[in-house]
């Protein structure tokens, strides 16, 4: 298990992401995995830098690991951090009546957008902190 502490700020988040795709791509997974996750993990901390630590100089704790079984990998990220609570299991889903693109102002996507690239999400406010869990799998080739 991987974990890091960082200022809520894109500059280490950088980095963060990088090795977090070179663990994954050692350990197999595959390159559409990777960039989905990624965008789901990048969603999340631009969320945490942009809103949920805007007033404050917070930071972000980063949890990354990876469990194999005989049929699947799955990796496992999670953000806590100290900014206002915020539960994006609750947030709205956005409303495309005209397709996506469509006269939409912009933003309030990127809650959709994370939904979207993984498999499971959990959230909790816990000791004044939100701890967002994010989980993704992939089947082992050759298995059912």
């Amino acid at each position: 298990m991987e974990k890091w502490t960082i200022p809520a700020d894109f500059e280490r988040w950088e980095y963060i992401l990088k090795n977090i795709s070179e663990l994954l791509q050692n350990d197999g997974f595959s390159r559409s995995f990777i960039n989905s996750l990624s965008l789901a993990a990048d969603e999340v901390f631009a969320n945490i830098s942009m809103y949920s630590c805007v007033d404050r100089s917070g930071e972000v704790e980063i949890t990354f690991d990876i469990q194999n079984t005989a049929t699947e990998k799955m990796a496992l990220m999670t953000f806590k951090d100290n900014g206002a609570p915020f539960d994006p299991l609750k947030a709205p889903e956005p409303d495309f009546p005209d397709g996506p693109a469509s006269g939409r102002s912009p933003g309030g996507l990127g809650i959709f957008i994370i939904k979207n690239q993984v498999d499971h999400i959990d959230y909790e406010y816990t000791n004044d902190h939100n701890i967002l869990t994010l989980k993704k799998y992939q089947k082992i080739r050759g298995t059912l």
